[in-house]
C-alpha cells in the first residue's frame, strides 16, 4: 500500500512557499518591555507616577477618560519616552501598560504614598515582581507586573 504522507507534506511546502498559508495575526499590542536597571531610572518613573496622580486627581469628571485611563496630555517626557499603550489610575496607584493581549496587560505598577492599596493580596496579578531597591530614594514602589484580563474591574 502506497503512503500519501509525502505528497501531503509536499503540498504543505508549496502552500507555505507561495504564501497561501496565512498566519493568525498576533493579539499582542505594545512593544518590548525594558526594565529600568538603575535606582535613578526607577526613581524617575516613580516620581513621574506621583506627579501624574496629582494632575489626574485635579481633573474634572468631564475630563476623565473611561476605565480610569490617564489622558496623554498629562504625561511628562519621562513617561512618554517609555512608549506605553496606555496609563491607568488604579486604586490611587499608577499602572503603565506596556503591552496587552487576550490574557491581560503587562507593564509597570507604581504604588504611591497616598494609596492604601498594596498589590499582591489578590489574584489580580499573574506576575508581580518588585523592582524597587533599598536606597532608590523614591516615594513609592515600582513593580513589573502582568495583570489578568478583567482584573481592573474588581
Amino acid at each position: 500500500m502506497r503512503s500519501h504522507a509525502g505528497g501531503i507534506w509536499s503540498l504543505v511546502g508549496v502552500i507555505v512557499v507561495l504564501g497561501l498559508w496565512e498566519e493568525a495575526p498576533s493579539a499582542d499590542r505594545g512593544g518590548r518591555i525594558v526594565l529600568p536597571k538603575s535606582g535613578e531610572e526607577r526613581a524617575k518613573i516613580i516620581g513621574e507616577a506621583n506627579a501624574l496622580v496629582t494632575r489626574y486627581m485635579k481633573l474634572g469628571k468631564e475630563e476623565r477618560l473611561p476605565g480610569q485611563e490617564i489622558p496623554r496630555h498629562l504625561w511628562e517626557d519621562e513617561l512618554d519616552s517609555l512608549e506605553p499603550v496606555r496609563v491607568r489610575f488604579d486604586r490611587v496607584n499608577v499602572f503603565i501598560v506596556m503591552k496587552e493581549n487576550d490574557e491581560g496587560e503587562e507593564g509597570f505598577y507604581i504604588t504611591t504614598p497616598i494609596s492604601s492599596y498594596l498589590p499582591g493580596g489578590s489574584d489580580r496579578f499573574a506576575l508581580l515582581r518588585l523592582l524597587s531597591k533599598e536606597g532608590d530614594g523614591s516615594f513609592g514602589e515600582l513593580y513589573h507586573c502582568r495583570m489578568r484580563k478583567g482584573a481592573t474591574d474588581e
